[in-house]
């Protein structure tokens, strides 16, 4: 893990996945590294052309958060007409802070700018998931006015 003092020189942006993806690789392996779930059975292998696809149909909005130029944080959702309601609604992928940055509440800042960006894009409903091992996020997420609406369950097969 690399030492970082926070400058606070942050900005918050929407950015084509495209033109930030390889400079976002090393965070999202930190990522990956820290909240993954079974990672002896099921590797980090991201389906890339799958995002560029969602990316080209303008259905996935990328959001990071940039210290001095350097990604240290990104939002990544996915957004769709719902099956059963007529209204877009978007569902987090990916969530994640340098854990250099997490103090000054940067979450917070970057889930505020992604709320902004998807009522921009005609989003009516967000979903974000919270791991329970880690439950910061989700007191980030409730602390923002988000409510945990259902219990997702899962097992390996």
């Amino acid at each position: 893990r690399y030492g970082h003092s926070c400058s606070m020189a942050l900005t918050f942006q929407t950015e084509r996945l495209s033109e930030c993806l390889e400079e976002a690789k090393p965070l999202l392996a930190r990522h990956w590294q820290e909240i993954a779930l079974n990672k002896d059975i099921i590797p980090l292998a991201p389906d890339y052309q799958r995002y560029f696809s969602l990316e080209r149909d303008q259905k996935l909005c990328v959001c990071t958060a940039r210290d001095e130029g350097r990604i240290v944080g990104y939002a990544v959702y996915v957004y769709d007409r719902q099956l059963h309601y007529p209204v877009l609604w978007a569902e987090s992928d990916i969530f994640y802070v340098d854990p250099d940055l997490r103090r000054p509440r940067v979450a917070h800042r970057l889930i505020v700018f992604m709320e902004e960006e998807l009522k921009h894009r005609g989003v009516r409903v967000m979903h974000s998931r919270a791991k329970i091992e880690h439950p910061a996020a989700g007191r980030v997420l409730e602390s923002m006015g988000h409510k945990p609406i259902e219990t997702v369950y899962a097992k390996v097969l």
